[in-house]
């Protein structure tokens, strides 16, 4: 019986170190991100396509942002090569 639940709590333990999954990007939102997926790929100069009133931020490797969330601002993500790695609203 002891080494049964020392088994048991031992691998509750573990269960906890396991790293949680990245969320997924928010495509929804309310900044039209969904309309725009089909230039994920293309590139740096296909933004120009882009159609937004609202506040919109291109965001390249390295490069500081802040972390916090709102919902109509759109996020164009670049890739070190220069290509639409994702648009996200946030």
């Amino acid at each position: 019986m002891r080494k049964s639940l020392g088994f048991v709590v031992l691998t509750g333990a573990l269960a906890g170190c396991v790293p949680a999954e990245t969320p997924p990007a928010d495509i929804g939102g309310t900044c039209g991100a969904l309309n725009w997926q089909h230039l994920v790929g293309q590139p740096r100069t296909a933004i120009g396509q882009i159609t937004h009133e609202g506040p919109m931020r291109v965001i390249e490797p390295g490069m500081a942002v802040t972390m916090d969330y709102a919902s109509g601002r759109m996020n164009v993500l670049l890739t070190e090569n220069g290509r639409i790695e994702a648009i996200t609203c946030g």
